[in-house]
């Protein structure tokens, strides 16, 4: 339990959520400048899915964290699968990765109760 009895370690859900919303406002437009929209879809469902797993490790964490050095190794993986599957040029990927990283880190700056809201930004 965090201050107040408020859940400071992000959720499952706020995981998903935060995904969502920053593939829409940062991912989706740089595919569609980059003619590659079609990986869209299949790329959030691959993050979707690997954000289960992510979450059930950050909660073997001792300290229940997930590092900005875990969520840049983690979009490295993502990366890898996508370039396996789709071909992907990792240009691209790179592209959308360094922003992804650099607007939650952002989000954490400009919606700082989202730290007392399990991590959730809606």
């Amino acid at each position: 339990m965090g201050i107040g009895g408020k859940n400071m370690t992000p959720s499952l859900f706020a995981r998903i959520e935060n995904r969502i919303i920053l593939n829409l406002v940062i991912a989706l437009p740089i595919l569609i400048i980059t003619k590659m929209s079609d990986i869209f879809i299949p790329m959030v469902i691959i993050g979707l899915l690997l954000d289960i797993a992510y979450n059930h490790l950050q909660y073997k964490r001792w300290d229940g964290d997930w590092p900005l050095v875990f969520t840049f190794i983690s979009g490295l993986f993502e990366g890898a699968i996508l370039w396996l599957i789709f071909k992907i040029k990792i240009e691209i990927y790179i592209l959308i990765l360094i922003p992804l990283i650099a607007a939650q880190q952002l989000v954490a700056v400009f919606i700082p109760y989202k730290r007392f809201r399990a991590g959730r930004i809606l």
